[in-house]
């Protein structure tokens, strides 16, 4: 299974579009921790783009991107 952001992120979108983001709780929940994750990998980018910041920040934080995984009551985060 590939585990590249670009994957990631490509999963996560299909996953919307095809289930939304219904009123179950848990695919909301699911949805935002992804954004919570994105927002980190920015952070970290900025970062690593920092002189004096931590050059294993991004990558770090690329790993730790979680997978989406459908359920019959929407996304979750693996």
């Amino acid at each position: 299974m590939e585990t590249s952001p670009i994957h990631r992120s490509d999963q996560w979108l299909a996953g919307v579009r095809q289930r939304g983001a219904s009123a179950h709780s848990g695919a909301q929940g699911a949805i935002r921790q992804a954004c919570a994750d994105y927002e980190a990998v920015w952070r970290a980018l900025g970062e690593e783009l920092d002189l004096d910041g931590d050059r294993k920040a991004f990558p770090k934080a690329l790993a730790r991107l979680r997978e989406p995984r459908p359920t019959p009551l929407g996304l979750v985060a693996a």
